[in-house]
């Protein structure tokens, strides 16, 4: 499996979650804007509206915190009521 088929089935299986989504992955600057990054992305904030409790790791690069891109992901994720964590590289 690619990467681009790891993130499409990890967005197929959000739109499936029941009950609870655990996830680690790595961030950058265009996480949440590309092919299939965007279509993850977009299933996990589906499946926070939805009711499911989203527990997240993101791996971000210290200078990442600072970029709009990422701190727009991560305020999305807040107001679904997500938990996350921040580790930096």
């Amino acid at each position: 499996m690619d990467e681009s088929e790891f993130y499409l089935e990890g967005a197929r299986l959000s739109d499936h979650a029941m009950r609870q989504i655990n996830a680690v992955d790595p961030m950058t600057h265009v996480w949440g804007t590309r092919g299939a990054h965007h279509n993850f992305y977009q299933a996990n904030l589906r499946a926070g509206e939805r009711g499911i409790r989203l527990t997240r790791i993101f791996v971000v690069d210290r200078d990442d915190l600072a970029d709009a891109e990422v701190q727009k992901v991560l305020l999305a994720h807040q107001k679904t009521g997500s938990t996350f964590a921040l580790l930096s590289r």
